[in-house]
């Protein structure tokens, strides 16, 4: 089965080491996984399963706009096609 993770950071703070060890468990049971995150870089240990879908300065600039435009979640288009991209391939 393929797995496909999806979270702001990966294998760094709580909700990234619980990402990492999600795919982990999966991955010992014979499933294939991925790590879709937009924030920092990976944890070496989930380089190679981890698939970056927003840039550092993405990040900012969506920060920008929603607090001038007050339109949380509504500014990241560019991270939600490469992440709508990934899972059709």
């Amino acid at each position: 089965m393929k797995i496909l993770l999806v979270n702001s950071v990966c294998g760094k703070g709580s909700t990234g080491k619980i990402c990492g060890a999600l795919a982990e468990i999966a991955e010992k049971n014979g499933d294939k996984t991925l790590i879709a995150y937009g924030r920092g870089a990976a944890a070496e240990k989930y380089a190679e399963r981890a698939v970056k879908i927003d840039t550092d300065g993405e990040v900012r600039l969506n920060g920008i706009k929603a607090r001038v435009f007050d339109n949380e979640g509504f500014n990241a288009k560019a991270a939600t096609k490469r992440l709508l991209h990934l899972i059709e391939n």
